[in-house]
């Protein structure tokens, strides 16, 4: 496994609060409405940017959401997450024969997208790679980052060797040529994993649902794990075996690539 050198560190965040009373919630008259549309309108003239959403449609893609994706000589690269749409919230007693995460509906594929076109460039499935790699490339909710064209990825909820589900405690760094050239050639298998996947592990990588930075945010090195939660267990709303504890934290850790997949 790769060197994991971590720690766990909390620090004090500055809330800004957004005086947005004075624009939406404190209109109290008709003359009061008119100046906090102006208000508004002044304030949206005033962004130095604008975001433009394009729907990108395809038999061959399929919704996912909760997953890993990263850019790269333009192309966008997807993978992880879920492809059921937003999770139910099944009671205990159907929590088995019909869960919130089913197995069938993690996504198993990377996909890659030509980012001018939109058009799905290629594909390939990850399930031939180490059980390990496959529980996290398969994971819901992973927090990743691209630092030198590597991609991070830290935790998620997924399925672990017995088919239970739990928050992942491992990390990986995976260079993304490497990974698109394999994906190209539809060869993510074993050899690809011992050459071109790191792994590493350490409880308090345990986490989904949070976010992943680089270090040199703070003046650095390393990453920093920002908040987010682990869950272990069947999600339903019935109870049963599962615990859940939220981070609280932002935590420190380096990332030694040494050992592969």
């Amino acid at each position: 496994m790769s060197t994991l050198r971590l720690f766990r560190a909390v620090f004090t965040w500055t809330v800004v609060t957004l005086l947005t009373c004075a624009l939406w919630a404190c209109a109290s008259s008709s003359t009061e409405d008119n100046k906090s549309s102006a208000s508004a309108s002044s304030a949206i003239a005033n962004v130095p940017y604008q975001l433009q959403l394009k729907n990108i449609a395809g038999d061959k893609f399929p919704g996912i959401h909760s997953m890993v994706y990263a850019a790269y000589q333009g192309k966008v690269i997807f993978l992880g997450g879920r492809l059921n749409g937003l999770h139910g919230f099944p009671g205990q007693n159907k929590a088995l024969s019909n869960p919130s995460f089913p197995k069938d509906q993690k996504n198993t594929h990377v996909f890659i997208v030509d980012q001018a076109t939109g058009a799905l460039s290629a594909s390939a499935s990850v399930m031939n790679l180490p059980a390990n790699v496959v529980q996290q490339l398969t994971a819901t909710n992973t927090q990743f980052e691209v630092v030198d064209e590597i991609l991070y990825i830290v935790g998620g909820y997924g399925y672990n060797d017995t088919g239970q589900m739990l928050t992942l405690q491992q990390a990986m760094a995976i260079p993304l040529a490497d990974l698109v050239k394999a994906v190209e050639q539809n060869a993510l298998n074993a050899e690809f994993a011992k050459t071109s996947i790191f792994v590493g592990s350490h409880p308090a990588l345990a986490i989904t649902g949070g976010d992943l930075q680089p270090a040199k945010l703070i003046n650095e090195t390393g990453f920093l794990l920002i908040f987010g939660h682990r869950f272990d267990g069947v999600y339903s709303t019935g109870g049963g075996t599962a615990t859940q504890e939220y981070s609280e934290s932002v935590r420190k850790f380096e990332f030694a690539m040494g050992s592969t997949g």
